[in-house]
């Protein structure tokens, strides 16, 4: 994982090691209940939402923050490694549609960003 990948989503990995600490607690604790560890995950991942939903916007519209355009542009689109560097799930659909991008005609695709 990159530095500044780190450095933009601190505070989403923050909010995931104290669930995970809360949760290594109960179990420790022997509470194995699903309400109890409901309860702990809804109180983590509700924690500093509306920060987390502003910094989302930014993350999304600011070119300061360009990690996730840097992706696609610094990689070597045949290769499909470079869509596991995104940090989320990626499925048979992604990677059919990035294949599919892949193959297709680099003139054609600058003609079209210009186009839009």
């Amino acid at each position: 994982m990159h530095a500044s990948y780190l450095k933009q989503n601190f505070d989403g990995i923050l909010s995931y090691l104290k669930l995970f600490r809360d949760l290594l607690e109960l179990a420790k604790k022997g509470d194995t209940s699903y309400q109890s560890w409901l309860d702990a995950y809804i109180l983590r991942t509700q924690e500093n939402l509306e920060l987390r939903t502003q910094a989302s916007y930014l993350q999304r519209f600011s070119p300061d923050y360009d990690y996730n355009r840097k992706i696609v542009l610094e990689a070597e689109l045949s290769d499909l490694r470079y869509l596991y560097r995104y940090g989320i799930y990626v499925g048979q659909h992604d990677r059919a549609m990035a294949d599919f991008i892949s193959q297709y005609d680099g003139v054609e695709l600058q003609k079209s960003q210009l186009t839009s």
